[in-house]
């Protein structure tokens, strides 16, 4: 083959081969990224649709509650309840019926409805019943479920006259103070949550729906399949999400063989699942249309590479046919032939001598360049290594300051408790003592009643202290735990409390948790304090969420997180010290974090904390496997050692 055909051969090959692959790869990158977008859309239009439909039933039980117990209905007369339950039922639109029960079930008073006329036609937004429908509703009352959990939902079911669907829902209320409880029944219409489904869309053929926990249709853009309670189970995104009941994404055949890009996801009221799913060729139209300008440009550069490829060859191969015939000229001897060739680039002698001072700057150039990147990377290592020093020196510094802090606490804890102690137990006795001669009319009663709290004060803070003191030299006993164990143990310890204040506990243990060594009490001590210093920043209530985890298999982690008042960054690397607190009066002691503090450290974890005024605190409880492992069945005497705390 001719040169001139080479070269031509060679540009189309450089131009169009690697153009080729670089669009192919393009194209597969994008459809990768434009489906994962698609998908992390539909994930959050799911958890969208799931935060909706929670905050407008949660709303509906808020006001009810509140209804409830505003009017107070165990004081009032049979007409004046029902006539409480007329004023609830004209409050909300979305009810259609309303009973009070007791908990047997029993009616109080007659339900509050409106009763459908025989023959009257049916309009949007009427609420009228009719005695079948009155009764449907009474078969659906969860009312034996309601004392127990509070709040209790029953199935969904439809109503063909009103063409909706609904749902029984039952709140249970304490009477004549907590001795017994009665039950708040109302049928609520879900025409609204209809409406919000059916004015979804993604694209132009997006769609959302809602299954019950039997992969039966719920809502649905069309009326009539959702009031018909049509069962998807047989597809596949529905069967995975029934199965796994938490959210994700993948791709799917729909009923009608179309194949579509879905998100899915559980609900979190009742056993509800939400689909979001679009039709993969709508979501894949941008693609098809980058695929079309792609092959237009390849084509393109197909003919421009062809006729470049022919000017150039032509402009190469002519002063190379030249050479090669000066150079045979050459080797039959004719060593006076000169070689002429027209074009600039020198061929011969001139062209090898400049190749190869080329090819020698080049690997002079190699060498400075493998000699400079050798000294900045030692230059970067020798760096790291001064700041990791650094750092170690630091923290090591702290943990100095701290353990020698905590020593000194207990040190001082343990003779000044005792010398304390005896003294202020006999202030508080002859305090009682004057008390129990006093009156509280009389006017030294006030004087000795203070002295009396303050003394109880004093005595807490010595107790206190003396405790840290002593919990220095326990002894342990270090086992295998598991920490969703001492967590639960820690929650029902303190359930009144939490509930009296009205705080909600959220709990997301992993039930595959790997188990840790250590101290099944003394954990439990820990969290506890962590839970006390989380209710005292939710005093008019709040969420409590505890969450465990081991993502990277190598920690085990515990979050507690609550939505109160948070922690100023000028005092959070305070928390941990003996006798600081934030607490107002100056409450308690100040000793339960820096307890908490030394609790953790002795299982050889950390403690983080995260924090900003208004925006609540997160105290991360960390245990690395590998360094707790070494407590394993280890039993000894714990001396007082320092203590790490690594503050955010």
């Amino acid at each position: 083959m001719k040169l001139l055909y080479k070269l031509i051969l060679i540009m189309f090959f450089i131009s169009t081969v690697p153009l080729a692959i670089s669009s192919y790869s393009s194209i597969n990158i994008s459809q990768e990224e434009v489906i994962g977008k698609i998908q992390q859309l539909q994930l959050k239009s799911a958890a969208n649709i799931n935060s909706q439909i929670n905050k407008y039933l949660n709303d509906i039980i808020t006001n009810l509650r509140f209804g409830v117990g505003y009017l107070k209905l165990e004081t009032l007369s049979d007409s004046a309840k029902r006539g409480s339950l007329k004023i609830l039922y004209r409050q909300f639109d979305q009810i259609s019926i309303i009973s009070l029960l007791n908990s047997s079930g029993k009616e109080i008073v007659n339900s509050v409805y409106t009763p459908r006329r025989k023959g009257s036609p049916n309009t949007p937004g009427d609420r009228s019943v009719s005695s079948e429908e009155l009764e449907e509703f009474r078969r659906h009352i969860p009312y034996q479920v309601a004392p127990s959990q509070g709040v209790a939902v029953g199935p969904v079911y439809t109503s063909p006259q009103r063409e909706v669907s609904l749902m029984p829902l039952a709140i249970a209320f304490d009477i004549h103070g907590g001795k017994s409880k009665w039950i708040l029944c109302v049928e609520l219409s879900l025409a609204k949550i209809q409406e919000m489904i059916a004015g979804f869309s993604l694209g132009k053929k997006g769609i959302a729906y809602i299954l019950d926990g039997e992969g039966k249709l719920i809502f649905h853009p069309s009326r009539e399949r959702a009031l018909s309670r049509e069962n998807l189970k047989g597809l596949s995104i529905v069967r995975r999400l029934l199965q796994q009941r938490k959210y994700g994404v993948m791709d799917f055949e729909d009923k009608d063989g179309t194949l579509s890009v879905g998100a899915y996801g559980p609900v979190g009221f009742q056993d509800w699942i939400v689909v979001v799913q679009q039709p993969r060729e709508e979501a894949l139209a941008g693609i098809w249309k980058m695929i079309k300008q792609i092959l237009f440009w390849i084509g393109v550069s197909l003919v421009v590479a062809i006729t470049i490829g022919i000017v150039f060859a032509r402009g190469v191969s002519e002063p190379v046919k030249k050479c090669a015939q000066g150079a045979l000229e050459i080797a039959k001897g004719k060593f006076d032939q000169k070689i002429e060739v027209e074009s600039k680039d020198e061929i011969g002698q001139l062209a090898k001598t400049f190749n190869y001072m080329s090819g020698e700057l080049k690997n002079s150039r190699r060498k400075i360049e493998k000699q400079n990147e050798e000294i900045r990377r030692w230059n970067l290592e020798l760096q790291d290594r001064v700041e990791e020093r650094t750092r170690d020196l630091k923290e090591a510094h702290e943990h100095l300051l701290r353990s020698q802090k905590m020593a000194a606490v207990g040190s001082l804890g343990a003779g000044a408790a005792h010398e304390l102690n005896n003294p202020m137990v006999g202030i508080l006795g002859f305090v009682q003592l004057l008390l129990m001669k006093k009156k509280e009319g009389d006017p030294d009663y006030r004087a000795l009643k203070s002295i009396e709290e303050q003394s109880k004060r004093c005595k807490e803070i010595i107790h206190g202290l003396l405790a840290f003191s002593q919990s220095q030299q326990e002894e342990r006993n270090y086992v295998s735990v598991n920490l969703n164990n001492v967590i639960n143990s820690a929650l029902s310890q303190v359930e009144k409390e939490i509930i009296s204040q009205k705080i909600s506990v959220n709990k997301q243990l992993d039930p595959h948790l790997p188990e840790i060594y250590g101290d099944f009490n003394q954990l439990k001590q820990a969290l506890l304090h962590i839970i006390s210093n989380a209710r005292n920043a939710m005093p008019a209530g709040g969420e409590l969420s505890i969450i465990t985890e081991n993502s990277d298999r190598k920690v085990v982690r515990a979050k507690i997180r609550d939505t109160g008042r948070g922690i100023s960054r000028e005092i959070i690397e305070r928390i941990f010290d003996p006798f600081f607190t934030t607490k107002e009066n100056w409450q308690g002691t100040g000793m339960g974090l820096a307890v908490t503090n030394r609790i953790i450290d002795e299982h050889r974890g950390t403690i983080d904390v995260e924090s900003e005024l208004g925006k609540g605190a997160t105290f991360v409880l960390s245990f690395s496997l590998e360094d707790n492992k070494k407590l394993a069945g280890e039993h000894f005497k714990v001396e007082q050692k320092e203590v790490r705390a690594h503050l955010i």
